[in-house]
């Protein structure tokens, strides 16, 4: 049985142009090579795509308290998926 995803096609859709990027280059290059060709390649198929994006992350630590942690991110693409966050702050 297939479980639905929330954003299955726009998951395939970046997916896809990750799996191109990554043939076209093959695995000799830094990572910023990727990212940046990833991204081009996102908004050349009608996606959004931004890089080294701050995102802020909120947890509900304690009642009536949250704890704020900022995180890079590779890419944001539709302001919906992210890339492995790079570092995180305490703020």
């Amino acid at each position: 049985m297939k479980i639905p995803l929330e954003h299955e096609e726009l998951t395939g859709r970046i997916r896809q142009a990750a799996f191109e990027t990554h043939c076209y280059f093959g695995n000799e290059f830094l990572e910023k090579i990727y990212e940046n060709s990833l991204s081009r390649h996102l908004r050349k198929i009608g996606l959004g795509a931004l890089q080294q994006e701050p995102i802020t992350v909120r947890d509900e630590a304690q009642v009536h308290h949250y704890l704020k942690i900022s995180k890079l991110t590779d890419l944001l693409s539709n302001s919906s998926l992210t890339s492995g966050p790079k570092s995180s702050n305490s703020k």
